[in-house]
């Protein structure tokens, strides 16, 4: 034993940090990566192989000979063209028993639901996001690790949940206020540029003599927020504050 750990410390959970300042090495398999890495070459065949090879087998192909033409094995081959695999149905991929909390038909629905509220520049954050999350599986009843005391789902999830939907990405929004985004529409534009233009050909005004005045020093909106859940390709992501 270490002898800068006394008993009182070793009767007492230790942290990781607290591990390493202290000397001890930590397992590799006691982190948790946060980026997995494949350590196998299952399931390396295509989607497309496995699609077909079911297929010539029940043509009277023997499952051997579907396996070698098709770079399936022939353990999986027969799995799944009997149905005994409960996990992967089809030529879909599933390594393990983990799976998503949320079926790709609900995660679409909370896709939907985001960029809804970006549209209507009541764009959700982080934290509203993973909230959204356990709230969801709450009332559906869907078993789910996410924390009952925070009420929230965890960074993992929302990593996973990103990676999944590469389309959406965390933006800094432009604050514009309520009056201004309620206010500024086509037809209200349209009537500002066709009372300035008969003004400017009535008093016959010089385009050098329009000024731009702002409100100088004075702000309406906060100047600084938390960034929000926006769409890839969005040139100009602004929030109602």
């Amino acid at each position: 034993m270490n002898p800068r750990i006394n008993q009182r410390t070793c009767d007492q959970p230790v942290s990781f940090a607290r591990m390493t300042s202290l000397g001890h090495k930590i397992p590799q398999r006691m982190i948790m990566p946060r980026q997995y890495q494949r350590h196998t070459n299952r399931q390396n065949w295509s989607e497309d192989a496995m699609s077909r090879a079911p297929e010539a087998s029940r043509n009277g192909m023997p499952y051997k000979k579907a396996s070698r033409e098709s770079g399936v094995p022939v353990m999986s081959l027969k799995r799944r063209d009997k149905g005994k695999n409960k996990i992967a149905v089809g030529a879909v991929k599933a390594l393990g028993s983990r799976k998503t909390v949320f079926t790709p038909e609900q995660e679409n629905e909370h896709i939907e639901h985001v960029e809804d509220m970006e549209t209507s520049m009541y764009e959700l954050t982080k934290k509203d996001i993973l909230g959204l999350a356990y709230q969801l599986a709450e009332k559906n009843k869907i078993a789910h690790p996410f924390s009952v005391e925070k009420g929230k789902a965890g960074a993992d999830w929302l990593r996973g949940f990103r990676q999944r939907h590469s389309h959406i990405v965390l933006r800094s929004p432009e604050s514009t206020s309520a009056a201004r985004a309620t206010a500024i529409n086509k037809k209200v534009v349209d009537i500002f540029f066709s009372i300035l233009k008969d003004t400017q050909e009535k008093k016959n005004i010089p385009p050098h003599r329009i000024l731009n005045v702002d409100e100088t020093t004075l702000c309406s909106v906060p100047t600084k927020n938390t960034k929000v859940i926006a769409k890839v390709g969005r040139k100009q992501v602004a929030r109602v504050t």
